[in-house]
């Protein structure tokens, strides 16, 4: 249901944030050019932009909070409990807690993730 009061948390440039470059997911190598911007916050959700260059992979790991993703540009191939996707721009998807799963930039991506509850695996 939506109200007429709108209470705004946070408001952010995302063109001023510095990227951080991780160089492990979960404990798990992350490869080639990983750029994550970390949007806002909340008590229950962290907004993250992504970037990977084609060829940047980050390999087998699994989370304790669900992760939410639509991708804006490119090509990704991600390896979800054991089956192989191919995401390409538009495509949205949700990997449950406790999934393992890995993944490699067919093509330069950028995406949206949104994590719940917010926590930094990288």
């Amino acid at each position: 249901m939506f109200t007429d009061r709108v209470v705004i948390k946070l408001w952010v440039d995302s063109s001023k944030i510095v990227p951080e470059v991780p160089k492990a997911i979960e404990g798990s190598p992350a490869t080639g050019d990983i750029k994550i911007k970390r949007l806002c916050h909340g008590e229950n959700v962290l907004l993250l932009w992504e970037e990977e260059k084609k060829g940047a992979k980050a390999g087998l790991h699994k989370h304790q909070h669900e992760s939410a993703f639509i991708l804006l540009e490119g090509r990704r191939k991600m390896n979800i409990a054991g089956r192989e996707h191919i995401f390409e721009k538009g495509h949205a998807w949700l990997i449950k807690p406790g999934v393992e799963h890995d993944h490699e930039a067919l093509e330069d991506c950028k995406f949206i993730e949104a994590k719940s509850p917010p926590q930094i695996t990288w």
